[in-house]
Order: structure tokens, then sequence, then C-alpha cells
């Protein structure tokens, strides 16, 4: 039945697979003899109209999307009873059969698969679009590596939600909690559904259903640790704790507190790139990886926050102060070189005594056996790279960064340079007060001998936000600072850094050499003011940069004056109160009356040359068509249209002088004040 119908535009190949949702045929276009899939929708669990009245509107949705990893749809609609869906055919294997029987993914295949996912996402999440469910055996992985998702739309079309909550479908690992007590998906949904699928390729095997669901009990006693299950190393040992993290974080049963966007996600993905090109291939931390807890000092560690290339961040509690902390565990490959042992001292030391409102205070430091932390003041809330996707105004961007900026003059003139000032680095309170983490890190480790750290040929520090002597292995000073703040603002305005390569070592080269992308060709929107501050703090010589960060935060002063009167100029308009407004509309509508009546008085003259005109036409007598019947009628009755056109005329041109005298009276008829 579902054939011959198609037989007109597409010849329906071998069935691919069965499902209780739907029918996955390979098939062609008869045209062109391109290849396409065929799905065909389970008529018993959803009606066709409902089906159709809910997916229509989301296949224009669709065809306004723009990226690689979506399928295209060519068409749809009901056939002999039953919804055809048909789309480009795709050539390549599913994730589904690249697993089965256990069998787990290379790991830069799988952070392949988390990049493309992740900026599928963003794509769709630009659009008010959700993905729903991500089924492996609807992701195919193409010959040329590239990730693409057949069946965008169906999860809205089934209203799987509905059809789970009543048992009409199975229920599988990738379905997020919510989906199954009936709620409608959102973003939330799409990164837990993901973080199923990226276990499942990491390890061979899908996540306990009981514990992703939130149904076992150290989850309903401990949600501070509950994290700690979902971490696929548990199946999988040796993988990255980042991406333990990022997995963890996506499958958490409570939306709350899960992958909140997609570029909060792609931002995790780099951190475990990173966290790869630093440790050359193999986890940098050692039992600093799973302190969750155990005691330091004053401070338990209750949880771990997130890990980058130079420490491991938990939350920890300090029961004498009662008080929550955030600790920095560092590797111990560095605990065990004593260069940077005696540099460590040197400079917490420094570090902890700044004071100012927008560094992160530090309350200690210490060492217990091979573990070397530093206490910190915990700050409730995102980091400025969080928000990577968003592009601020440039009003908005000056203003995060002025204290920041204020915050690195303070510690340079003690001496302190930061060395690796970037957007993870900026963490955002309550009100999003900027405050700048970090302090002396990076100084701490360059005196390490581990060539771990350096084993890249870079300093420390992150290529993309590094000064080109930095990245050179140069002496620096405050003026190295200026340049990776001059880079951020580039990014908060624009959307993005400005340098991309495969290679750290490839994005100092651009830093050294390339000359930087203007930022208002990137974005043309960009105030004039914005640019020249960029352009100063990122010169590719210190001599020609602000020479110090007091110096770029008067000019960042000065562009927010300049754009606060721009912006206040072009709103200021004459300002009523309502009793004024009220005197200008009756001023207006005395003024309309006495035009009309002053326009109808000065067309009085040919109103009088009408009745003239008719005197002197009959005179006194009777017109002759009144006494004679119809004598001479055709000839009186031009004569007396023809006078009363004249004087209408007149008194159209005489209303029109009285209109336009009036005019010009100032504030008559436009109730000026």
């Amino acid at each position: 039945m579902v054939e011959a119908m198609l037989l007109r535009k597409y010849t329906l190949g071998e069935k691919i697979r069965e499902t209780d949702i739907c029918i996955l045929y390979g098939g062609k276009e008869v045209k062109t003899e391109r290849s396409s899939t065929i799905f065909v929708i389970n008529a018993q669990i959803t009606k066709p109209a409902n089906f159709l009245s809910r997916f229509s509107p989301l296949a224009q949705k669709i065809s306004r999307i723009e990226s690689p990893h979506l399928v295209k749809l060519l068409d749809f609609g009901e056939v002999d009873g039953q919804v055809v869906i048909v789309s480009e055919g795709v050539q390549g294997r599913t994730l589904a059969s690249l697993t089965t029987g256990g069998d787990n993914l290379p790991l830069d295949v799988v952070l392949s698969i988390a990049s493309q996912l992740g900026e599928y996402l963003d794509a769709l999440h630009k659009h008010a679009m959700t993905q729903g469910v991500f089924d492996p055996a609807s992701i195919m992985l193409t010959t040329e590596n590239v990730i693409c998702v057949l069946d965008l739309g169906l999860v809205q079309g089934l209203n799987i939600e509905e059809l789970l909550s009543n048992g009409k479908v199975k229920t599988t690992p990738y379905h997020a909690p919510e989906l199954l007590r009936g709620e409608k998906a959102d973003a939330r949904t799409d990164f837990y559904s993901l973080g199923a699928l990226l276990f499942t390729a990491l390890t061979g095997k899908v996540p306990d259903a009981q514990t992703a669901a939130g149904k076992t009990p150290i989850l309903r006693q401990a949600q501070d640790i509950a994290l700690a299950d979902f971490y696929p190393s548990h199946v999988r040992p040796g993988l990255p704790p980042e991406l333990d993290e990022l997995i963890a974080r996506c499958l958490h049963p409570d939306p709350s507190r899960r992958i909140q966007s997609a570029a909060e996600f792609l931002d995790r993905v780099e951190q475990v790139h990173s966290g790869m090109v630093v440790g050359t291939e193999e986890t940098i931390l050692g039992i600093e990886d799973s302190l969750i807890g155990q005691t330091l000092g004053a401070y338990r560690l209750v949880e771990r926050l997130g890990q980058g290339g130079m420490a491991t961040v938990y939350k920890a509690y300090e029961a004498a102060l009662g008080r929550y902390v955030a600790i920095k565990v560092l590797p111990q490959f560095l605990a065990r070189d004593p260069n940077f042992l005696k540099r460590f001292r040197r400079e917490a030391k420094a570090v902890a005594q700044l004071s100012h409102p927008n560094i992160v205070p530090i309350h200690s430091y210490g060492e217990e056996g091979n573990i070397v932390y530093i206490a910190m003041q915990f700050v409730e809330g995102g980091t400025l790279k969080h928000g990577r996707d968003r592009v601020f105004s440039a009003e908005e961007a000056l203003r995060l960064l002025l204290p920041i900026t204020r915050a690195l003059g303070y510690a340079h003139a003690r001496g302190i340079i930061h060395r690796d000032i970037k957007p993870s680095n900026v963490l955002l309170s309550d009100g999003n007060w900027p405050v700048l983490a970090d302090f002396g890190l990076a100084q701490m480790a360059e005196a390490s001998t581990n060539t771990k750290l350096t084993g890249t040929g870079v300093g420390m520090g992150t290529p993309a936000y590094m000064s080109p002597e930095q990245g050179q292995g140069a002496k620096v000073d405050a003026r190295t600072d200026i340049y990776s703040l001059g880079i951020m603002l580039y990014e908060m305005v624009t959307g993005d850094v400005p340098f991309h390569a495969d290679t750290p070592m490839a994005i100092v080269i651009k830093h050294l050499s390339a000359p930087l992308p203007l930022p208002r060709q990137v974005k043309k929107d960009i105030p004039k003011e914005v640019e020249e501050i960029i352009l100063k703090a990122t010169a590719k010589s210190p001599d020609n940069r602000y020479q110090s960060a007091d110096e770029m935060a008067t000019s960042i002063e000065q562009a927010m004056s300049s754009l606060s009167a721009v912006s206040h100029a072009e709103v200021v308009r004459p300002v009523h109160t309502v009793q004024e407004e009220g005197e200008r509309k009756n001023k207006r509508t005395r003024g309309i009356i006495a035009t009309i009546i002053t326009s109808l008085l000065c067309g009085l003259p040919g109103m009088i040359a009408v009745f003239l005109g008719l005197i002197g036409f009959y005179g006194t007598n009777t017109p002759d068509f009144l006494q004679s019947g119809q004598n001479n009628v055709e000839l009186t009755l031009k004569g007396l249209i023809f006078l009363i056109v004249v004087g209408l005329l007149l008194i159209a041109f005489t209303a029109l002088v009285g209109f336009l005298t009036l005019r010009k009276k100032k504030g008559l008829l436009q109730g000026r004040s």
C-alpha cells in the first residue's frame, strides 16, 4: 500500500529496521536516483492527523536550520492511513552498529562525536527546537567521519512524553527522567540523552536506568556526591576526569543540575581536549582526582566542580566556620617537584595578601603528603566562559571588564602577574559581579621542570588568549595580562576568539605573526571606541599596548561615558506631564475647529458669487422652465451648473488660503506648547 504511492516519487528499498514507533526503509528518488531514507510511522500508536498537526509546523523550522549534521527533510504526508517521512540518504554506519556487542569507540572519535552533536544542538536551540531523544540507531557516522542525525522532529510529532507515560512505547536509557514523567522536553533533556549516548560510545554499555532516573538510595541521601555514580571511568578506567565530569553533568536526574546550554557543553568538551594535550594523551592527575569525602586540613571535600590543566577544583565544607569553600588540588607530579614546591609556597603567600573586591580571596594553602592545595572563597554562579554563545553588548562587555581591569592594576602594583587571563577564570557572583580567580597558578607551574606541562612547546597559559611574548617563553610583565584582556574583550563583543588552529602551537604562531581580524569587520555594530581599546591592548609589541592596567581602565571608562552620552542623546525627547499632554490635545482640537470655521467664512464670497450669478442670470423673473414646462431647460441647466462650479471653486480656493494662513501661526494646529 505504501509502496504503490511512493513509486510516483520514490522507490522503496529494503527494510533497514523496525521498532514499535516506525519502520525504516532505504529508498531512491525516481527522477534523480538520489538515495533517501523513508520512515513509516506506526499508525497504531498515534493517529496520522494528530502526528501531522504537530509535525507540519516543525518541518518549516527544520527547513531553516543550517547544520552539516542535520539530514535534509525531503517530503512527508499521509499515505493509506500511515504517515510517511522522507529524508536524504546517508552513507555510513549507525552509532548503534558501532557499539554492538559491548564495543567501545576510541576516545578521539567519541570527543569528535561530542563536539559535532554539541554544535548540532547549538543550531537547534537557536531556532527553539529540541531533539528530545538521541537514538543511536538514527545517528550516522559517515565515511568522512561526519555525524548526521536522521530523525529530527519525530519525537515532537509522536508526542513521545505522552506515549512513554502511558506505556505505549518502550523506555530506553536515552529517555530523560522528565519524559518518563510525561513532562515536555527542553534543551536540558537533549543533554541528558546526549550524555547517555556518549556513555554508551565510551563504554559499550548503557547507563544504569535506575541510577539515571534518580531512584537509588545514594541519590536520595547524598545529592552532593551523586555525580560519581555516572562516571564512565567506573566501566572504562583511565578516562580523563574532565570527561567523567561532562558525562555526569549531562546524566544528572535533576534538570537544573545538568548542562544548561550548548555553549557550556562545548566549553567542557574543550576542557577535555585541553587536559589531554597537557597530559600528552594520559590523565595528568593521580589520586587528587578521587578525593571526594576526604579531608584536607580543615576542609571536607564534598563535590568535584571541575578540572583544568593545572588543578582539580572541589567544593568543600569548613565545619569550624560553617561555610563552603573552593579547594584547588594541584597535580601530584607537580607536588613531587622541589622547584615547584618552592615557588608554590612563595607565590601562594603573596597571592593570599591580595585584598580586592574583584579578586577571589585565598583563605589558606597547605600540603598533606603528596597533595598540595589552595583553599579560596566559594563563588556561586557560572563563569564568563559559559556565556560563549552569547555576544555581549559593548556597554555590558565594558561594564564587566572594567572591575577586572582595576583588579589587575591592583595586583600588578604589588608585583603579581596573572599570566592566564581568560573568561573561565572570571567568576560571576550574585548580580553578575565579576571576580578574577587563579592568580599565581601559572607562575607557580612555570617553576616546574616536569615536561607534562611544557611538552607542547607552549608556555604556561591558554593559547587562545596568550600574548606573543608569553607564547615564545620570553619574560613577561603586566602588559601580557593586558593583551589577554584585549583578546577577552574581542571575544565578548564578537562571540569568538580571533585565532583558531589545529594545535596550541599553531594558535601561538598566529598571535605572533597574523594580523588581528578587525572587530568591526566581524560585527559591524561594534562601536569605534571599543575597537580602539581592543587594537591597542592586543598590539604585537608590548611597547605599543597600554603600559598599565590603570591606563586601560581609564580608556574603558572614557568609552563607557561616550557610549552612554550617545545612547542618552538617541532617546532624549520632550517630556510632558499628563496635564500638559491634555492641554496640547485641547489646543490641537480648538485649532482644527477654528480652521474649519475660518475656512468656511473665507469661502463665503464664493457662495455669494453663486447667488449673484443666479440672480444675474434670471433677474427677478421666474425661470422659463418653471413657467413653460421644458422650454430652454437644457440651456438653463448648463448655465446654472457652470455658475455653481465656479462658485464652489471659489469656496475651495478661499478655504485653502485661510487654512494655510492659520497653519503658519505657531502652535495653533500642532498644539505645541
